[in-house]
């Protein structure tokens, strides 16, 4: 028996395979692979969506550009040797735009009370989140999750990451909290790098309670600034504007 799923779907398959604690680097070729599904978007309107980008808003002449080089050109937008290239077409500014101006035509983009937009794609018990600034008009980063049984109205990270040039300005810790205005509890993965374990430890303590599920303990430990727990001790961790869990 034959399946049939979606690009969107496939690229949600995709990312969820990678090994917990692993991450892509190249966040933003993942967001064009996103945007360039031709089941959900008609080629020649996107054609002349980034046509108009490059007019109205970059402000770069691409006249000469055949409607296959502007899909040759977007093809390539999803893999990481594109920031090897010297062309102004594929500065970071300039593509981190086009993402979000595209994103901005084709998909559903939700404003949340952290400044971000943000636009959300599911396939069974997976959802994908999409994140930009419409201050700046980029994207910033994305974060997938799976769906949990383990607490009501939960969610498991399985994947994050901010988009390189964005990082320490504190938009990690906007795209944490933003799933806390969908889901009562949001869980981290198993294994976290440094820079995850930072969020869950020292940064979303400060605005959201945090727990350590700890390895053969029943129950849940909170975090507070005054305890450490030895993240060898620790299962995963959970964060909630609940007050228990």
């Amino acid at each position: 028996m034959k399946f049939l799923i979606t690009k969107s779907q496939y690229n949600i398959l995709k990312e969820v395979t990678v090994n917990p604690g692993k991450f892509s680097n190249n966040s933003q070729g993942e967001a064009f692979s996103a945007i360039m599904n031709y089941d959900d978007i008609p080629v020649k309107d996107l054609i002349n969506k980034v046509k108009r980008y490059f007019k109205t808003v970059a402000y770069i002449d691409i006249s000469k550009m055949s409607d296959q080089d502007i899909l040759a050109y977007l093809n390539s937008l999803k893999y990481e040797s594109r920031t090897k290239k010297r062309s102004k077409l594929y500065s970071i500014g300039i593509v981190s735009g086009l993402s979000y101006y595209l994103s901005k035509s084709f998909k559903k983009l939700t404003k949340n009370k952290y400044g971000l937009e943000y636009y959300v794609e599911s396939f069974d018990s997976f959802v994908s989140f999409w994140f930009f600034d419409p201050e700046i008009r980029d994207f910033v980063g994305r974060i997938v999750c799976e769906e949990s049984d383990i607490l009501p109205n939960s969610i498991s990270i399985t994947l994050s990451e901010v988009d390189r040039g964005l990082i320490g300005q504190g938009y990690g810790t906007k795209i944490y909290l933003s799933l806390l205005e969908k889901y009562k509890y949001v869980m981290s993965d198993k294994i976290l790098y440094n820079e995850s374990l930072n969020m869950w430890v020292n940064s979303l303590p400060r605005y959201c309670n945090v727990w350590a599920k700890l390895k053969n303990e029943e129950g849940f430990f909170k975090i507070t600034n005054k305890d450490f727990i030895s993240p060898d001790l620790v299962k995963y961790y959970v964060a909630s504007y609940e007050k228990d869990i």
